[in-house]
């Protein structure tokens, strides 16, 4: 049956034991839903000339994502924060990765190229060494300064003629920084170099082999880089790279369109790797500043993380048990080939740092699921070849060699599509389509080399004689294309309504990815667990159009944080981040929108909540016909709250620093253990500061932290949040999709030799994906689940997709072989084809449906991510299974008919011949590929007369659909 039985067993031993070995070496690395993470807020500083706007965040959020996620496999998280703030969500990482990814945020990634400047340039421009020490020393300090606060330097030093000439420093060691090694470079003209003007950045070696960048620049910056080093032959030109030299050669030679960045001794590993990164990934448009880093907690609640656990191991199960009861021995061995199909997927996503999240997780098991689909098939290949009176060992081969080529086609197709996705696509989407690839590696490898040389080895080994099965589906004859032209108008009916509940819906149907909305972090007087906070949000309702209760925030998500020198405990915790989205119209006024939400979690709260640092009438105009503040002479009066046992002079002290005179009026109101209140009188020394209380309350924040002082404060942050997918993407995304349907398209057409296939199959596809959609949409609307069009909506979508293309490519390889043993019209053939292939359709889909199924049913109600995918994955495998019969192969016909009276049109219109099958009324056969299961071998009696068993050419399978479940023995 197979040759070289000890090598493949060999290999399959090595695999695993690899597999096993990397899930033992490296754990895996949870998302922020089941583990949390750390959170990173940046500012980004405006620009000098234009400012900060909408799309200079944006275009941060983009090269930040590139940088940190180029493959979106780590579910790192980006989203504006009010106008000028970006918040980073990071799964899973220790303190050493928060740094190094600190460093690779901040990076400006802007590449230059610089003539070094000469002493008797300088002097005429009026720059003096000796004079320019000092001046450099004091900015050596502040950049060492800036560095220890894990702050951005300042830019380099400015000499007296800066669009001339600036000086520059070498790369920030400790030792450059102390020794103030640097230059002066020529600034005219200009050549900088951003991300776009790369085509190329890789890890390579200089001259000395010692680790280096390579770079290549795009055709137009090649001329002006051959320009700058062909003018300056013999001078040294400095590689600038985010404001630092890294090295200065001697141009030898004109350059143009590739270079190497270097610098003495070499870059080491990690630094070389993430400077790739930042130079592929592009220069940040704007600067981002670090404001505020925290420990965040799960965002899912520990019922259900249980939940989603118990339900993907109860799918998990349930696709084990079907498989092991209708296969027996096959369906044993076909398991076997899962659980190394489960190890190996895990292992490669170990070994790419993919993070595992809860909707990730499911996806594994439905991949599982959708991986039985290549088992039945040969599974029922092997059933038809022994129902032809084959031996084992041949109806093994022949099983094994016919279900190949239908098994390689699906999964090509999909690994096509994949790659699109991954190409044209970003974030999220690459991280998807990444995974679908591993999956369908994983598939082919354990459904056709592990199960055959396990079935090789049994039976060549005469340990098995026969296969026994379960056969629901004897010999089906069903006249599909009867209710053809019905089955089209319910279709166009379902895909109008469902468009038509998508547009009305309006911004509702969206989750927070592609909606942003409001966020609110609170503390609390004593801790409390995630599961209580959310069961608390859960509980605020509103009435909807027609009266009936509903909840006010149904996709809000609750994550425990920590605050600075706090560690986040696994148990209850003292501040939360509440986060939703709004439900804002046009004309709405988000301001508004965010301080509603704030009141709301106030008034649910408000029990638990810390008392406010300052109070709600604070600050106040000061009552001067007091005595004792008749010497301000004016200014505030506000109550201070201090966390823990502080006197009043300390508090005194605190507010004179140069910052409130006259010495301010400090009076203790109430002082406990965990809180201190005063009564303050002051003045601020800057009259403009005087004027305003909401400014006085910032000064008087800012200067409580610099003396290490904690002002407790119920609501530390409120701020609008922008979407996790920014418009940028989303066009991406669509993109991405649309090409990956032509990909597929272009697939099929070389495979089958007609593109009208290619058509009907795309456009199969569009059908399914719609009316999940709608699905979705309306469901959600009506309250009977919850389910927003989200990142993991878009990944049910794809998954749908992937699920529906193999179910249409099966049957449309089964027409393709019977079209070289089969007469008859093209109708009668597929219809023929569609019954062949009607039980491995049923049961495949059966297989997933039953994963969905659990998943959805386990997890509905109780908020979990996984309704709303399971949903949408259900509906999608229904229809999917409905469309690859009743839309896929109506519309190949519909196709050909049309193809085919054009073909009679131009005929007549040349004057040709119109007779022959067309004449007849015979639909027109697609040509025979140039290879087919039956290459080769003679056509039995039962193929002359229309195919195998008894069917008939003209009227298909003789026999009805029997609607009886029974055991077959498969011997023969």
């Amino acid at each position: 049956m197979v040759k070289n039985l000890g090598a493949r067993t060999l290999l399959i031993v090595v695999v695993l034991a690899l597999s096993v070995f990397a899930l033992y070496k490296w754990e895996p690395r949870y998302g922020i839903d089941l583990k949390g993470g750390s959170t990173l807020v940046y500012r980004v500083k405006p620009d000098e000339s234009t400012g900060v706007t909408e799309n200079a965040v944006n275009a941060c959020i983009g090269v930040m994502q590139k940088r940190l996620d180029p493959q979106g496999l780590q579910a790192s998280t980006f989203r504006a924060l009010g106008k000028d703030q970006i918040e980073i969500q990071l799964a899973g990482a220790d303190k050493a990765e928060v740094e190094r990814v600190k460093n690779k945020l901040t990076q400006l990634g802007k590449l230059e190229f610089r003539i070094v400047a000469e002493r008797d340039e300088l002097a005429p421009a009026g720059i003096q060494f000796d004079d320019e020490t000092k001046k450099r020393q004091d900015i050596e300090q502040k950049i060492k300064e800036a560095k220890d606060k894990g702050q951005i330097p300042p830019d380099p030093y400015v000499g007296p003629q800066p669009d001339k000439y600036r000086w520059f420093y070498y790369t920030p060691k400790e030792s450059a920084r102390a020794t103030g090694v640097g230059e002066f470079l020529k600034m005219e003209p200009q050549y900088a170099v951003a991300g776009e003007n790369l085509q190329k950045a890789s890890q390579g070696s200089d001259s000395l082999g010692l680790p280096a960048v390579h770079f290549e620049l795009k055709p137009d910056k090649a001329r002006e880089m051959g320009t700058l080093t062909g003018n300056n032959v013999k001078r040294r030109m400095a590689i600038v790279l985010n404001g630092y030299i890294e090295t200065a050669p001697v141009i030898n030679s004109q350059i143009s369109d590739q270079g190497i960045i270097e610098k003495p001794g070499g870059y080491d590993s990690k630094e070389l790797k993430d400077m790739v990164e930042v130079l592929r990934a592009g220069s940040l448009p704007v600067k981002p500043e670090l404001l505020h880093e925290s420990t965040i907690g799960p965002t899912l609640g520990e019922e259900s993380i249980r939940l989603g656990y118990l339900a993907c191991l109860i799918a998990a199960g349930v696709t084990v048990l079907f498989m092991l009861i209708y296969y027996r021995l096959a369906g044993l061995i076909a398991n076997v080939a899962l659980i190394l199909n489960l190890v190996l997927l895990v292992a490669i996503m170990v070994l790419f740092n993919a993070t595992f999240t809860l909707p990730g997780i499911a996806g594994i098991v439905l991949t599982l699921g959708m991986a039985v689909d290549a088992n039945i098939l040969i599974n029922e290949r092997i059933r038809e070849e022994r129902a032809k009176g084959k031996t084992l060992l041949q109806a093994l081969k022949n099983g094994y060699d016919r279900a190949t080529i239908v098994i390689l086609d699906a999964h090509i197709t999909v690994v096509i599509a994949a790659i699109i996705l991954y190409l044209a696509g970003t974030g999220p989407i690459q991280g998807f389509a990444l995974t679908m690839i591993m999956g369908e590696a994983a598939s082919l490898f354990t459904a056709l080399f592990v199960t055959r040389t396990i079935l090789a080895f049994l039976a060549e080994g005469g340990m098995i004689k026969e296969l026994y099965m379960m056969h629901l589906f004897k010999k089906p004859n069903i006249q599909f294309f009867k209710i053809m032209w019905p089955a089209i108008g319910v279709s166009i009916a379902f895909m109008v309504v469902s468009l038509a509940v998508f547009f009305m819906r309006g911004d509702d149907k969206y989750g927070l990815d592609f909606t942003g909305g409001a966020l609110v972090q609170m503390s609390l007087k004593e801790g409390r667990k995630v599961g209580e906070i959310r069961q608390t949000l859960e509980a605020m309702t509103i009435k909807d159009e027609k009266g009936n209760e509903k909840p006010k925030y149904p996709d809000a998500v609750v994550s425990a944080i920590s605050v600075p020198g706090e560690e986040l405990s696994e148990g209850d915790a003292t501040h939360f981040s509440i986060q939703t989205p709004l439900a804002q119209k046009s004309g709405d006024d988000e301001g508004l929108l965010v301080r509603q939400f704030q009141d709301d979690i106030e008034k649910a709260y408000h029990e638990l909540l810390v008392p406010k640092g300052f109070s709600a009438k604070s600050p106040i105009p000061i009552d001067t016909t007091d005595p004792a503040l008749k010497p301000l002479g004016g200014g505030y009066e506000f109550e201070l709250g201090v966390e823990g046992r502080v006197d009043a002079t300390t508090v005194s002290k605190m507010l004179g620093d140069a910052q409130f005179t006259p010495p301010p009026v400090v009076k203790t109101l109430e002082q406990t253990e965990t809180l201190t209140r005063f009564d303050v009188s002051a003045k601020h020394a800057d009259p403009k500061v005087s004027g305003d209380p909401i400014e006085i309350e910032r000064v008087v924040r800012r200067m409580a932290v610099a003396d290490g002082l904690r002002l407790p404060d119920p609501f530390p942050v409120v701020q609008s949040t922008g979407p996790t997918v920014v418009k940028d993407l989303k066009n991406k995304a669509v993109l991405a999709i649309v090409l990956s349907l032509i990909a597929m398209t272009i697939y099929i057409r070389v495979r089958f030799k007609n593109l009208n296939w290619g058509l009907a199959a795309s456009l199969c596809l569009f059908h399914d994906v719609i009316i999940a959609l709608g699905f979705v949409v309306f469901f959600d609307w009506m309250g009977l689940i919850h389910a927003r069009i989200d990142l993991n909506s878009i990944a049910a979508f794809l998954t749908i997709v992937g699920y529906s293309i193999n179910d249409t490519i099966v049957i449309f390889d089964r027409v393709r072989e019977n079209l070289g043993k089969m007469k008859g019209t093209l109708k009668e053939i597929i219809n023929t084809s569609c019954n062949e292939t009607l039980g491995r359709t049923i049961l495949t889909s059966l297989t997933v449906l039953m994963v969905v199924t659990v998943l959805f049913f386990v997890n509905y109600g109780h908020g979990s991510e996984l309704e709303g995918l399971s949903f949408a994955l259900m509906v999608g495998t229904v229809f999917g299974t409905y469309s690859s019969i009743y839309i896929a192969s109506p519309l190949a016909i519909a196709f050909e008919n049309y193809a085919e009276r054009r073909r009679r049109i131009i005929a007549s219109a040349e004057g040709g011949d119109t007779g022959g099958d067309s004449a007849r009324g015979k639909q027109p056969q697609p040509p025979k590929p140039r290879s087919s299961p039956n290459d080769g071998e003679p056509k039995s009696k039962e193929s002359k007369k229309g195919g195998s068993g008894d069917v008939d050419a003209k009227s298909g399978p003789a026999n009805p659909t029997s609607a009886k479940g029974e055991e077959s023995r498969v011997s023969g």
